[in-house]
């Protein structure tokens, strides 16, 4: 679940609206649908490329139910693909481009007082009599206005102890390595800033990207205070794995001051860190320090040749330095994961011979994981905004594309010149074998 979902609630809540988050995953879709008509909106996330098919069947399902509720979507994949959804799915009455928690709070007010005029609405695209109305993009949550957000608002959330308490997400090839150990259960997903510099090929959620759809420039952390506090709030609720996939910052010299205070709080977490760029000595000393022994630092390689790393990879490092840090992490004790894909822009075949070699040697320190994964085609991606630049032919380009896209198969959605899709995916078992097999 998107941890925006969280402070969106958390804010509509200090708003003075009735608010409740409800999992259709963990959930009866009855139980959500019966709930809904004592509530005067339905905000639904569309975050996930993934979700598009089942966000659309429920938002069908909610307005056939309660024809006159207002359904308002948002997130990511929502963000981007506005004009389209609004068009074609007529049951979807609004999108919310880039942040939510201001445009969601107006837009109720404006729902409670009857006004079905929401041109004032920041960032909200919506319909007035039957054409589409984009009102300016004026709101998005800098570092002043974070302060004051709620991330670990689970009290909202009526089923959050079994969403706490089941494995909801798990991205390791858990055969590879430390078996069920990676599993991601009592985990609390929480990145402590927003933003990117980088402009990772296959990623998204790149710098130029996330300004095109919420105003964001660079990055920014959190106060300290903050995440303190939302990470207590998680603490208290139950979570003791923390999951972050925010490392902008090479030096991490705000993570190692958090961790300082995390120290003197006592705060028992497990933590799964995305090391964006490698871990410096002092970073992975603070972790041993700060947190439990089964920790983990992540780290994505995405293949063996460097020069093919280079090129797609905003934080790029040498072979050498990958297994010389690898080695440290887990002469500290800590776990260490390495990623791994196939098909990437301007690979050949023998760059997969490299990756195979690099895996062989990764698996030869004892109890380094590796998991090979195909690429989902991100949009705002590189790859798919300017796909002729990498050499690469997307086989989804449109919304509906991702509403019928079989996802189930391995197979990603895209060829790059030297890669069919389905080459791809047979080097990415090809891959897997090797790490099952090695060391």
């Amino acid at each position: 679940m998107p941890m925006g979902l969280f402070s969106i609630a958390g804010f509509l809540q200090r708003s003075k609206h009735s608010v409740e988050i409800r999992h259709a995953g963990l959930e009866e879709s009855e139980s959500i649908l019966s709930c809904a008509g004592d509530f005067e909106a339905v905000l639904l996330d569309l975050h996930w490329t993934r979700q598009a098919l089942p966000v659309k069947k429920f938002v069908k399902q909610i307005k056939k139910k309660y024809p006159h509720l207002p359904v308002i979507i948002g997130g990511f994949t929502a963000s981007y693909f506005f004009r389209e959804i609004l068009r074609d799915v007529l049951e979807i009455d609004g999108v919310v481009r880039g942040d939510g928690e201001v445009p969601a709070a107006l837009l109720l007010a404006a729902i409670e007082r009857g006004e079905r005029d929401w041109s004032k609405i920041p960032n909200l695209s919506w319909r007035r009599r039957g054409r589409v109305v984009e009102n300016p993009r004026a709101f998005s949550v800098d570092e002043r206005f974070a302060d004051g957000l709620d991330h670990a608002c689970f009290e909202l959330f009526p089923a959050h102890r079994e969403y706490l308490h089941r494995c909801i997400y798990a991205d390791f090839d858990t055969s590879s390595a430390q078996g069920e150990a990676h599993r991601y259960t009592r985990a609390f997903f929480y990145n402590p800033g927003r933003g990117c510099p980088g402009r990772c090929s296959f990623c998204g959620a790149s710098f130029w990207t996330r300004e095109m759809l919420d105003g964001r420039r660079g990055f920014y952390f959190y106060s300290l205070s903050k995440v303190l506090r939302d990470l207590s709030r998680a603490y208290a609720f139950g979570a003791r794995t923390w999951r972050v996939s925010f490392d902008p910052s090479p030096r991490r010299e705000y993570y190692r001051e958090l961790f300082a205070r995390v120290r003197k709080k006592r705060l028992g977490y497990r933590l799964v860190f995305d090391c964006f760029s490698l871990p410096s000595e002092s970073f992975v000393e603070a972790v041993q320090k700060t947190f439990t022994p089964d920790s983990v630092l992540v780290i994505s390689a995405e293949c063996g040749s460097e020069r093919i790393r280079r090129r797609n990879r905003s934080f790029a490092f040498s072979n050498d330095a990958l297994l010389e840090r690898v080695r440290r992490v887990r002469s500290r004790g800590l776990g260490a994961h390495v990623f791994f894909s196939a098909g990437l822009p301007f690979e050949r075949a023998c760059d997969i011979a490299e990756t195979e070699t690099l895996i062989r040697r990764l698996r030869e320190v004892p109890g380094v994981g590796v998991t090979v994964c195909p690429m989902d085609l991100d949009p705002g991606s590189p790859m798919f905004e300017v796909p002729n630049e990498f050499g690469v032919r997307p086989a989804l380009r449109r919304f509906r594309d991702y509403r019928r896209a079989d996802f189930g198969t391995g197979i990603p959605h895209y060829r790059t010149r030297a890669f069919s899709s389905r080459a791809i995916a047979e080097a990415v078992e090809r891959l897997r074998e090797v790490a099952r097999h090695a060391g």
